[in-house]
């Protein structure tokens, strides 16, 4: 409640923002000065009044010359109004006001659903689309001030979840995303957001709108913790501290849950293929049928967290590395590659600065780095993440200069994003090392092809520039060449007869470029 006194000599036009003045200020609202205020008690908070929200006010209207001609006060009735948007409505010369108000919040701004706010919640934190919040309500149908609610909670309240909608009233879950704990509102819902044009069971008519009295009781927190929907977890009761668990410690979807749980934390968590058991299970007391969704009721009672890189010394680096690697390539096997994808980078991230190693366990780091940089790029192909599958070809080759593999595997990613000449290079490269190796041959075929149909296509567009064609249309035929067993002469397939470089022996027949590390 705040009183002031408000002087007007004209009607504003610009507002100003006027911060949060001291008591005994007086200060200019409008940039013509038409409307002064001056704080005589100030009021307390932060929150003030928004446009179509319903204001509330006592005042005592008076001239210049003290004459009272008006009074809320002496009536004992105050003045309501709705606030509009460049509308004034002071039309006293001066005045004693202390405030209050009701705020109209238009939820969807489309006049759908109104939210009349009635008390006020607690906290900052709100609702979201997969939540399971718990809510004491009645509904009636708007119009009919005297005919009892159509429905309404238990005394204990009732629960749904926040993107279904209550009882099939979507404009209730679009509401309760904008409230707090311990907030109660009046809505008024139009049909599209109510019953529609069906009604509902002879208790609601077609195409009536809905008066819900709302109260958000409480909710309980549901998260995406596979980011696909197929992993979920609700919160029962809420953990202690902030720490969570550091690495994967059992099998399947579980893991990826218990990961975002804290200590002391309760929570019921859904698991759905292929994060359950696809190919089925069978469990000390039941046999779990494939495919099937399981749900668990966890709580996290406490954990000890494996060490981060940091805290290890070298032997345990490079141990860490190479079981994370390992589970990384069970992920891989079973298709689940963002979570191969993530293991792998926690394996990189213990072996990534190597070189104080002893250069025992610098050899081993160097073979983990290369083994996961080509699992990693695999598997970013697979992703379609074709930057992140050349960094990681990049990595390996840093390692191992001549690993067909990672030449293979950038060319891949190469092609795949346009880039014909520096996959070229590596088709090269790579067949040099094995130049009868089936996978490069049939991908250097398959670049010959787009290559030829990019020439094809600047020869089409530079034949409409000029008169006559710049490239003969006689098709070019490539010259015949063979590849002899020791692949030290010129190879077949266009490869440039360049040597090997020393110490590198050719390929065994046959194609290893598709196995895993």
């Amino acid at each position: 409640m705040e009183d002031m006194e408000v002087e007007s000599k004209a009607t504003p036009m610009e507002t100003l923002d006027i911060g949060d003045p001291d008591e005994g200020a007086e200060v200019s609202l409008t940039a013509d000065g038409g409307l002064k205020k001056k704080i005589l008690t100030k009021g307390e908070g932060s929150l003030r009044p928004e446009a179509g929200d319903e204001v509330t006010v006592h005042y005592t209207g008076t001239l210049l010359d003290g004459t009272k001609f008006d009074s809320s006060r002496d009536r004992d009735d105050p003045f309501v109004f709705t606030l509009k948007d460049g509308e004034d409505r002071l039309f006293i010369l001066a005045f004693s006001l202390p405030i209050s108000w009701k705020s109209h919040k238009d939820i969807l701004g489309d006049g759908g659903v109104m939210k009349t706010e009635l008390s006020k919640g607690t906290g900052w934190d709100k609702p979201r689309d997969r939540d399971e919040v718990l809510v004491k309500y009645t509904a009636k149908v708007s119009g009919q001030p005297d005919a009892a609610p159509f429905s309404a909670s238990p005394p204990e309240g009732s629960e749904f979840v926040v993107q279904e909608g209550l009882e099939g009233m979507s404009g209730v879950g679009r509401t309760v995303k904008t409230m707090k704990e311990g907030e109660r509102a009046s809505l008024l819902i139009q049909p599209q957001y109510a019953y529609g044009e069906q009604g509902r069971d002879g208790l609601v008519p077609p195409n009536a709108s809905v008066e819900v009295d709302l109260e958000l009781v409480s909710w309980k927190k549901v998260e995406d913790v596979a980011g696909d929907g197929a992993v979920c977890k609700k919160i029962l009761q809420s953990g202690r501290d902030w720490k969570t668990p550091n690495e994967e410690l059992v099998s399947e979807g579980l893991d990826t849950a218990v990961m975002k749980m804290k200590k002391g934390e309760k929570a019921e968590v859904v698991i759905r293929p292929p994060y359950s058991y696809p190919e089925g299970h069978a469990g000390k007391k039941a046999q779990v049928p494939s495919n099937a969704v399981l749900k668990y009721n966890l709580e996290l009672v406490d954990f000890v967290n494996a060490k981060e890189s940091y805290e290890m010394d070298n032997d345990e680096k490079v141990a860490a590395g190479e079981r994370l690697k390992e589970k990384g390539n069970k992920a891989y096997k079973e298709s689940k590659l963002e979570r191969a994808v993530r293991l792998y980078d926690q394996a990189m991230s213990c072996v990534s600065y190597d070189k104080n190693f002893p250069e025992g366990l610098r050899a081993k780091s160097g073979a983990i780095k290369k083994g996961v940089s080509l699992n990693l790029a695999a598997a970013n192909l697979k992703l379609k993440d074709y930057r992140e599958a050349i960094k990681n070809c990049d990595k390996a080759l840093e390692v191992d200069p001549n690993n067909t593999k990672a030449l293979y595997r950038r060319a891949q990613a190469f092609l795949a994003q346009g880039d014909t000449v520096e996959a070229e290079q590596d088709v090269k490269s790579a067949l040099l090392l094995a130049p009868k190796d089936p996978d490069l041959l049939a991908l250097q075929k398959k670049l010959r092809a787009v290559m030829k149909e990019e020439a094809q296509k600047q020869k089409s567009l530079y034949s409409k520039m000029f008169s006559k064609p710049l490239v003969s249309d006689a098709p070019q035929q490539p010259p015949a060449t063979s590849v002899p067993e020791n692949g030290t002469s010129a190879p077949e397939n266009g490869v440039e007869s360049d040597t090997l470089p020393p110490g590198t022996q050719p390929a065994p027949k046959g194609s290893v470029l598709l196995e895993e590390v």
